[in-house]
């Protein structure tokens, strides 16, 4: 996650291998090169050092080795606890008993419909919808028994989020195979 500018280390970059403000004061002292602030010109230029010159004394001074070495631990240990909590997730995600009963179509699409405007702050779905937003409003209303499951994992993204949806998805494909082909049958404004 090297940020390197023109083939340089930035203080960011050599922060992110475990350098110290005090390590970069002490053993790099002035930058090789200058350059513009990327993120605001009227900003402080940013210090950039020669790759060379950072490992080379990433492997002759201790200090800064051992706090490299440090760094590595710490992520590795980060890491292992984030793959820890998304194994945690995803067990739970393929603990949860999913199944999408399917319902005919017509009484799918006044459910969904009346989901939808008793959720919108501007309620105005109906059967004059176009066939991908009447779908689409199926679509919501059938993943949303599962949207507390979702809420207590506790994440927006993520491999358990992505999980949780295909699995839900995977049902509604199952109890509806032909739904898009059946909302067009049943009606819905051409597009």
């Amino acid at each position: 996650m090297e940020t390197k500018t023109r083939g340089h280390f930035t203080k960011k970059d050599l922060t992110a291998r475990g350098w110290t403000a005090k390590m970069i004061e002490r053993y790099l002292k002035e930058p090789d090169r200058l350059e513009d602030n990327p993120h605001c010109k009227s900003g402080a230029p940013m210090h950039c050092y020669e790759p060379d010159r950072v490992k080379r004394l990433e492997l002759e001074v201790p200090s800064i080795k051992q706090a490299i070495e440090r760094k590595a631990a710490k992520l590795t240990q980060k890491r292992a606890e984030v793959n820890q909590v998304e194994n945690s997730l995803l067990e739970f995600v393929e603990s949860l008993h999913i199944k999408v009963y399917p319902i005919p179509i017509a009484d799918l699409l006044s459910c969904a419909i009346a989901h939808n405007n008793r959720s919108a702050v501007n309620p105005v779905a109906s059967l004059d919808l176009p066939p991908q937003q009447l779908f689409d409003l199926c679509v919501v209303y059938l993943r949303s028994p599962y949207a507390p499951a979702k809420e207590r994992l506790g994440v927006t993204s993520g491999p358990a989020v992505a999980r949780l949806r295909e699995r839900i998805d995977t049902e509604i494909k199952a109890a509806y195979p032909d739904l898009y082909r059946n909302i067009l049958a049943i009606g819905g404004k051409k597009q």
